[in-house]
Order: C-alpha cells, then sequence, then structure tokens
C-alpha cells in the first residue's frame, strides 16, 4: 500500500534537510529538535483556553484546558496526553493540535502534562496520566462536562495502566484530528 502523499511528502521533506533520528541523539537534543518541529504555530483562537494544576503522585500537573462552547453548554470532556513516549514533548508542542480537536470534535479539552523520562523513569508518565484522568472524571460534573462521557486521548492513552491502580478504566477513543496544521503534520 503506498504512503498517504502528505506523509510521503513530509518524511522526504525530512530526508532533504538531513535531520538526525531522534534515538541517535542525546535526550536534551532530541527534545530541542522535536520541539523546533512544533514552533512557529499560530493558535487557532477559542472561547476558554485556561491554565491550572491536578494533584499527581509526585506533586502537582500542569494542565491546559480548552472549550470554545458557551460556558453553560455541556460538551463531552477530552482527557489528552501529548505523544512522545512520556519522554519529550509538553503542553506547549500539542497546544495547536488540541485547538483543532476542540473545533473538529466539538469537545472541551483538558491536556495534561506528565513528567518525562529519563529523569522520571517508567512507570512516572503513565501513573501522572491516570491519576489526571481520574482527577478529570471526579471533577468533571463541576465545571459542567459529564464523567460518564469523558474520554482520553492521544498516543498516550494506549499506555495508561488502569485496573493496575484499581481505577475505572476510561475509554480510549479515536478523534477526528486536523487534516493538517500549520506545522505541516498531519
Amino acid at each position: 500500500m503506498p504512503l498517504h502523499p502528505l506523509i510521503a511528502a513530509d518524511l522526504a521533506a525530512a530526508t532533504a534537510m538531513a535531520i538526525t533520528p531522534y534515538h541517535r541523539l542525546p535526550v536534551h537534543e532530541a527534545r530541542v529538535q522535536m520541539k523546533k518541529a512544533y514552533a512557529g504555530q499560530t493558535p487557532v483562537p477559542l472561547a476558554e483556553v485556561r491554565n491550572f494544576s491536578v494533584p499527581g503522585p509526585a506533586g502537582e500537573l500542569p494542565v491546559r484546558f480548552y472549550k470554545d462552547a458557551l460556558p453553560q453548554q455541556r460538551v463531552p470532556l477530552v482527557v489528552f496526553f501529548h505523544g512522545s513516549g512520556f519522554c519529550a514533548l509538553d503542553l506547549d508542542t500539542h497546544d495547536e493540535i488540541c485547538r483543532r480537536i476542540v473545533l473538529a470534535s466539538g469537545c472541551a479539552v483538558a491536556s495534561v502534562d506528565y513528567r518525562l523520562a529519563p529523569e522520571h523513569p517508567f512507570p512516572a508518565g503513565p501513573d501522572d496520566a491516570l491519576a489526571a484522568t481520574c482527577a478529570a472524571r471526579r471533577h468533571a460534573p463541576r465545571v459542567g462536562h459529564a464523567s460518564r462521557g469523558a474520554c482520553i486521548g492521544g498516543r498516550q492513552c494506549r499506555r495508561l495502566p488502569g485496573r493496575r491502580h484499581g481505577a475505572a478504566p476510561a475509554r480510549p477513543r479515536r478523534l477526528p484530528l486536523p487534516k493538517r496544521c500549520s506545522c505541516g503534520t498531519r
């Protein structure tokens, strides 16, 4: 099966730039390179974007909340975890993606920043993600969202420990992602 033309173009551009693969770089350099790939995005305006924190296993976890509905409207809540295998990215790198998920899905999004490896070895990141998901489910009704309808999204949601900690499992969902972000990725 041939690659989608947008993916093929992105791979060709990366090859032309002679970028060293991230797995061959020291962690700090890989983080810098990965963040550069997301830099320069123009945020899509939304009705509400705010930062707060929730308790985690080793301290407060930063969360960025996105919503484009009227304050009194109840919309589903997605708890989002950015990619990078729990080792490189953050709230800022996935800001535009979260904004576009809000617009494409009609949901509110709570994007969670978790502890990164190798400074915080496994299972620190998944444990933070689970704690944030549990906090979202507990507090969703107070902020106008149905906790029963809460779901998790992002590349990391498959790796959540769930039942290992006795938590009720959230339902990973396939979200309508934007066709193309300004950073040139799908």
